[in-house]
């Protein structure tokens, strides 16, 4: 008897739910602070390397290694590392920190914006629809 109360209950949760979907709406590139408008979701899916020159700028010597490709955005203020660092001081060394893999998706409201090394970012955006 417990088992077919709860199959029902289950049931009906399920077929009462609210399912949304989404629908495109457009591609865009972000550079600068940007905002999730109210009902969308943005797919961020690449940020494409931009060479600072702080991040590689002449050639390497003892006193000065190259260091590459630190690539980071802002989400909602916070720093979000998208690419691990390297450097080279005679050798290359990896420096894995944490770092986060596309793609990543923001929900209405979340701001965003290019930082460190990142010419821009690469967005899908998506109408959710009830």
């Amino acid at each position: 008897m417990k088992t077919i109360l709860f199959c029902l209950v289950l049931v009906s949760a399920i077929t009462t739910m609210n399912a949304q979907t989404l629908q495109f709406s457009q591609v865009k590139k972000v550079t600068t602070l940007d905002t999730v408008p109210a009902n969308k979701v943005w797919k961020l899916v690449s940020a494409p390397y931009k060479n600072d020159p702080i991040h590689g700028a002449g050639a390497w010597t003892q006193a000065n290694p190259y260091v590459e490709a630190v690539q980071s955005i802002l989400i909602d203020g916070n720093i979000t590392y998208i690419q691990a660092i390297r450097f080279y001081d005679g050798s290359w060394k990896s420096f894995t920190g944490p770092t986060c893999a596309f793609p990543l998706w923001l929900n209405a409201g979340t701001t965003v914006a290019a930082s460190t090394g990142v010419r821009f970012i690469s967005v899908i955006e998506f109408t959710v629809v009830p």
